[in-house]
């Protein structure tokens, strides 16, 4: 999650996407495009604080680590993203830091497990990796199960 790596960050201390899983059954492509859409609707979630989205999204043992090395579980992400629901304050600070840490992803497909690497678009640091995430196929859903993120 990079741009939606931001919603981890700040979550983390530093700087994540479901569309409503539980809500919509049409199963997932199993394509890269498909991906970065689990991840942006991802970030968007978290932004909003949709808990329940970002909970239905992120597999038990679901493991974030930070830039400075910190673990935070699955738990811990959807309590935090509660505290964000009806944030306008935190919706436009996800916004903000997204603009000014241009990115774009990147992934690599093997059977059912996805690795999407959020590459930095920036002049200061373009090509740069900014985070990755690792998903898994299941029931019809890209779900999330490891994040690493390396910096903004």
């Amino acid at each position: 999650m990079n741009q939606y790596a931001f919603g981890a960050m700040l979550v983390l201390g530093m700087g994540a996407a479901t569309g409503g899983h539980a809500a919509v059954h049409t199963p997932d492509a199993r394509t890269a495009d498909a991906v970065i859409a689990v991840d942006n609707s991802w970030g968007k979630a978290e932004a909003e604080g949709n808990a329940a989205s970002v909970s239905q999204l992120l597999m038990p043992g679901y493991r974030s680590i930070g830039a400075d090395g910190r673990t935070t579980d699955r738990d811990t992400i959807v309590r935090n993203t509660m505290l964000h629901a009806g944030s306008s304050d935190y919706r436009v600070k996800v916004a903000t830091w997204r603009q000014q840490h241009p990115s774009h992803g990147e992934v690599a497909l093997f059977g059912d497990t996805a690795i999407l690497t959020w590459v930095s678009d920036a002049s200061a640091n373009r090509g740069a990796i900014q985070s990755c995430d690792i998903f898994v196929y299941r029931d019809g859903h890209w779900r999330a199960i490891y994040s690493q993120h390396v910096g903004p």
